[in-house]
C-alpha cells in the first residue's frame, strides 16, 4: 500500500475585476509528528527562524484525543466552529485550525498542543507564517465529519483556509474551486491523510471546502475551515508553487503535486538509509552523480541526493524505495521561474554540515536539503534562507529526533560558494545541494505563495501578482 505524504501547494490567482492583493507563505513552514501522544503530554511546532509580521496558522489531527490546550509564542486563536470531533468506534478524531497574529519580532516561533483527555494514538500539526492576510479572522468558520463542510464569508476578497483529514487508501486531493496548500502523512498511521487547502472568495457569499475520499471501510473524514480577510502584497517571480513530503517509511511511499505545469521545474529530494532508488510515477528525473552521497555512522549507511525533471505536466507523483532502510524521507517541489537542466558541476553531496559548491555564473538559484539526528532544530547558515523543518523520526538511528530541512539562496555568485547549517549535536549530517540559473529578470525575496490557481499574469517589473 502507498504511502502518501504532504504536498504543500503554493498558487496563483487571477481575478480581473479586482483589486490587487496577495496572499503568500514566507520561508517559515514547520511539521511535527509523533506515533503515541500520551495524556498529559505535549507536542510543539517551532520555526528556527525569526517571526516578525503576518500570521501563523496551524493546523492538526489528533487519533483518540477527546480535549487539548494550546499555546503559542504570541495569542493562539482556535475558533470552536473550526474544530472537528469524531468518534469512530471508541477512537476520538480531533481535526482543528487555530492561528496567530504576529504583533513583535520573535527570534524563534512555537505553538504546542497538550493532551488534557485521553491518550492519542498520533498527532500531527503542521504551521506556516503568511503574509496578505488582515488580523484576525471574519467569523465564518465551519467543521463536518464528512469530506465537505460550508461557510458564508462576511465580506468581498477573503481567503478561505481549509483542512481535511481523511483515512484511505488512496490519494486524496482537494476539490471544486479549493487548492492544496500542504499535505502531511506519517506512514504508520493507517494511512491517515491531512490535506490543508485555500480558496479565494472574491465576493460574499457560501463557500464549500471539500476534497475527495479514495478509501472504503471505516474511513474517517472531517473538514474544518475558517475565512481571513486580505491586506495585500507581492510575490517574487521566482516561487515555490507547492510541495510535498513522505517520511518516516520503512521501505518505500511516495507523494503527488496536483496541476503542475509543464514550464515549472520538479525538485526531488531525498533521504534514507540504504537508499537504493528514486523513481516518478511518470517519467524519469535526472539524478546527477555528484548529488548523492553516502556515509557510514555507526554502522548504519545515511545517504541523500537530489533530483530534478523539466515539462511535467498534469498530477505527477514521485516514489522512492529502499532495501531493508529503517528510514526514507521523500520531498518533491514545484518551482516556477528557472531555466530548464541545471548548472552542471554545482551538484554537491557532503557528509558534513558544511562545504563549499561551485555556481557557474552569477546569481543563481541554489538549494539543499539536509538531514541529520539531534533533539535542537536544525537552521541554515552560509546566507541559505530556511524553507521548511520536518521532526518526524524520533528514537531513530542513534537516539534522538532525526530531521530534515530545505534551505535555499536565490543570488548565489560565481564561484565557489559556502553552505553549511547548524546544529547543536549533530551526529549523522548528510547534505545535497544543486544550483539552478534563474528565468526570471527580477527575484525579491524568498516568498512562495499560497493563493489560488485559476489565471496567471507576469507583471512588467517581473513579479507575479494576485488582481
Amino acid at each position: 500500500m502507498r504511502k502518501y505524504a504532504f504536498a504543500f501547494l503554493f498558487l496563483l490567482f487571477l481575478c480581473p475585476a479586482q483589486s490587487k492583493a496577495s496572499v503568500y507563505e514566507q520561508n517559515n513552514y514547520c511539521y511535527n509528528y509523533v506515533a503515541s501522544f500520551g495524556s498529559s503530554a505535549s507536542l510543539s511546532c517551532i520555526f528556527p527562524t525569526a517571526v516578525n509580521s503576518g500570521k501563523v496558522v496551524v493546523t492538526g489531527h489528533a487519533s483518540d484525543l477527546t480535549s487539548f490546550t494550546t499555546s503559542c509564542t504570541e495569542t493562539c486563536v482556535c475558533p470552536s466552529p473550526a474544530t472537528q470531533t469524531f468518534n469512530l468506534s471508541g477512537f476520538i478524531h480531533q481535526e482543528f485550525i487555530c492561528y496567530a497574529d504576529i504583533t513583535t519580532t520573535h527570534s524563534t516561533f512555537t505553538f504546542t498542543i497538550t493532551a488534557t483527555v485521553g491518550g492519542a494514538r498520533s498527532l500531527m500539526l503542521e504551521g506556516f507564517q503568511v503574509t496578505g492576510l488582515g488580523s484576525g479572522d471574519d467569523g465564518a468558520a465551519g467543521a463536518n465529519n464528512a469530506n465537505t463542510t460550508n461557510i458564508t464569508t462576511t465580506g468581498n476578497n477573503e481567503y478561505i483556509f481549509s483542512t481535511c483529514n481523511t483515512t484511505n487508501v488512496s490519494e486524496p486531493f482537494a476539490t471544486g474551486s479549493n487548492f492544496q496548500v500542504g499535505k502531511i502523512a506519517p506512514s504508520d498511521v493507517n494511512n491517515i491523510v491531512n490535506i490543508d487547502m485555500g480558496q479565494n472568495a472574491a465576493t460574499t457569499g457560501t463557500y464549500t471546502a471539500s476534497c475527495s475520499n479514495g478509501g472504503s471501510g471505516g474511513v474517517v473524514t472531517e473538514v474544518a475551515a475558517i475565512a481571513f480577510t486580505t491586506s495585500g502584497g507581492s510575490v517574487p517571480a521566482v516561487h515555490i508553487v507547492q510541495r510535498c513530503f513522505v517520511a518516516g517509511i520503512a521501505s518505500g511511499g511516495g507523494c503527488g503535486l496536483s496541476n503542475v505545469s509543464s514550464s515549472n521545474k520538479l525538485l526531488y529530494n531525498f533521504y534514507g538509509q540504504t537508499i537504493a532508488q528514486l523513481s516518478p510515477a511518470t517519467g524519469s528525473p535526472v539524478c546527477p552523480a555528484n548529488s548523492y552521497v553516502t556515509h557510514n555512522y555507526g554502522g548504519v549507511n545515511f545517504s541523500t541526493g537530489m533530483c530534478y525533471k523539466d515539462g511535467a505536466s498534469g498530477n505527477f507523483g514521485a516514489t522512492a524505495s529502499c532495501g531493508g532502510c529503517n528510514v526514507l524521507a521523500v520531498t518533491e517541489i514545484e518551482i516556477a521561474g528557472l531555466n530548464t537542466g541545471i548548472d552542471t558541476g554545482s551538484e554537491t553531496g557532503l557528509a558534513a554540515t558544511s562545504g563549499t559548491f561551485t555556481a557557474a555564473a552569477s546569481n543563481e538559484w541554489a538549494m539543499y536539503s539536509a538531514q541529520d539526528n539531534a533533539a535542537n532544530p536544525m537552521t541554515p547558515a552560509s546566507g541559505f534562507t530556511y524553507i521548511g523543518t520536518w521532526f518526524t523520526f524520533s528514537g531513530c538511528c542513534n537516539g534522538g529526533t532525526q530531521q530534515f530541512m530545505l534551505a535555499l539562496e536565490p543570488n548565489v555568485p560565481s564561484g565557489s560558494n559556502s553552505v553549511s547549517y547548524s546544529l547543536t549535536g549533530s551526529t549523522t549530517p548528510v547534505m545535497t545541494v544543486s544550483a539552478f540559473v534563474q528565468s526570471a529578470t527580477a527575484f525579491v525575496g524568498t516568498h512562495q505563495i499560497i493563493s489560488a490557481k485559476n489565471q496567471t499574469e507576469q507583471e512588467p517589473d517581473g513579479l507575479i501578482s494576485v488582481q
